[in-house]
């Protein structure tokens, strides 16, 4: 991760904003990731256009949160999702996963999900520093 999408994160944490995702790869097409700012999609939402009968993109929030976004996806696409490939106690069809500082750390809350429990029951939790997921 960037140093500068690292001090974003921190900054938003210390002011007490709350900065999650989710991601479901259980989707045709790879996983769906979708990051809130303070319970808000932000970013790139993958939404239904009901007039044109197709889902599309359609970007949500302010140019700091739509490129906070852009870079948080980026990161989650080439080191959160190769830091669960490579610990086999991650692998799920649906993780959330929110930051929190701790001791002047960032933390990464990832809850993971068994295909045969209920969509909002998570059966585990784990925590790892934000330095332990970097390539």
């Amino acid at each position: 991760m960037e140093d500068t999408l690292k001090i974003k994160i921190f900054n938003l944490l210390k002011n007490r904003e709350v900065l999650s995702f989710t991601s479901d790869n259980k989707r045709q097409g790879g996983p769906l990731v979708n990051i809130e700012l303070n319970n808000k999609s932000i970013g790139e939402v993958y939404t239904y256009n009901s007039t044109e009968n197709r889902y599309e993109n359609i970007p949500q929030g302010n140019l700091l949160e739509l490129e906070l976004a852009k870079d948080l996806k980026e990161w989650i696409h080439l080191d959160f999702f190769q830091f669960v490939c490579m610990n086999d106690h991650l692998l799920s069809d649906f993780h959330d996963c929110s930051f929190c500082l701790k001791e002047e750390n960032i933390i990464l809350e990832i809850s993971i999900q068994n295909e045969e429990q209920e969509e909002e029951s998570f059966c585990e939790s784990f925590e790892y520093f934000l330095d332990d997921i970097e390539n």
